[in-house]
């Protein structure tokens, strides 16, 4: 699996949807969202900000492989 596709699963699941669900919003079906998760190089930018919006997250973040390590680093320096 493919870090793009996996934060994107990861993210999914958080907020109790579905491949389908989103499938649906997408407007393309279930084993085409499955790819998606799957192969992110099948991602068009245009496809990635979409559900970037439906997950409520920034395509920041879910392109950014160091944004995370960031935020963790940065909040144990805060404590």
């Amino acid at each position: 699996m493919n870090e793009i596709g996996h934060k994107i699963k990861l993210l999914r699941i958080k907020k109790g949807l579905s491949q389908e669900n989103l499938a649906n919003e997408l407007g393309i079906t279930q084993p085409s969202y499955a790819r998606l998760e799957k192969e992110d190089n099948r991602l068009k930018i245009t496809r990635l900000i979409q559900i970037a919006n439906m997950l409520e997250v920034r395509v920041e973040e879910l392109i950014d492989t160091n944004l995370q390590n960031n935020v963790v680093q940065h909040k144990e320096n805060v404590k």
